[in-house]
């Protein structure tokens, strides 16, 4: 009778650890699959800040060629002006100054 019992025992210790297996191997999936979506999160979060990094290259070239360009028209301007050679008033004058 001892034996019969140890074999239930047995038996039932077997049983119990197969279901432990089979619940140990499921965690198992579980963890694999949160690693893989983790690791396609984190290939979606490095992409985003990839794509950002390009986008902000973009802006600072977009913005540094229309200060070269209103440089450039600056440049005109200062040359047009120069050419006009306007006469400059002499000193001391105001606008306040009695027509002559």
């Amino acid at each position: 009778m001892a034996s019969a019992r140890s074999s239930i025992d047995l038996r039932t210790q077997f049983v119990d650890l197969r279901e432990r297996f089979v619940l140990l191997g499921d965690g198992f999936v579980g963890v694999r699959q949160e690693f893989a979506d983790a690791r396609h999160e984190f290939a979606d979060v490095r992409n985003e800040l990839v794509a950002m990094r390009e986008r902000q290259v973009a802006d600072h070239e977009r913005i540094d060629a229309r200060f070269d360009r209103l440089e450039a028209r600056v440049s005109v301007v200062e040359l047009r002006i120069a050419e006009l050679d306007v006469p400059r008033r002499p000193a001391g004058f105001t606008t306040t100054d009695p027509p002559c």
